[in-house]
């Protein structure tokens, strides 16, 4: 894998971080960024799918959520639901990916949340419903500094 991405929740009840969380490597976002790029610019619903790395402990002392366990899964998929204006992103964890899907209203927050930890920027969120009118998150986190 030439890239690497992770994507995770924290097992138990956590107050610290509710939700779900991602971070890559540089040509992680680059990948990210570019194939949802693709997709809006073409209007294309198709989901895109990404491979994903279990996240390390070294991955997860940026959240510096304690000792919680994290849970991820093999891919990621993303989807932009271009009909739907609302604030949509609805999360579902099948039984080996994690599927996200988006409103047109929500894309340009997941797309400038990438942008911004690719410039060492994150620690903040993007939130929106699902599809059960429930609120989820998205955090994103930088790489460990080195």
């Amino acid at each position: 894998m030439a890239y690497r991405i992770f994507f995770w929740r924290y097992a138990s009840g956590t107050k610290n971080y509710p939700g779900f969380h991602i971070s890559a490597d540089g040509r992680g976002y680059a990948f990210l960024l570019e194939r949802i790029n693709a997709r809006q610019s073409m209007r294309m619903s198709r989901p895109s799918t990404f491979e994903l790395t279990k996240p390390t402990a070294e991955i997860l002392a940026v959240p510096n959520n304690g000792r919680h366990k994290a849970k991820s899964k093999p891919t990621l998929t993303v989807s932009i639901l271009f009909d739907n204006e609302d604030a949509w992103l609805d999360i579902q964890e099948g039984s080996g990916s994690i599927d996200v899907s988006l409103s047109s209203a929500n894309i340009d927050s997941f797309v400038t949340g990438i942008e911004d930890v690719r410039r060492g920027m994150g620690d903040y969120s993007m939130s929106g419903l699902d599809r059960d009118g429930r609120k989820s998150d998205i955090w994103f986190w930088w790489q460990p500094r080195r």
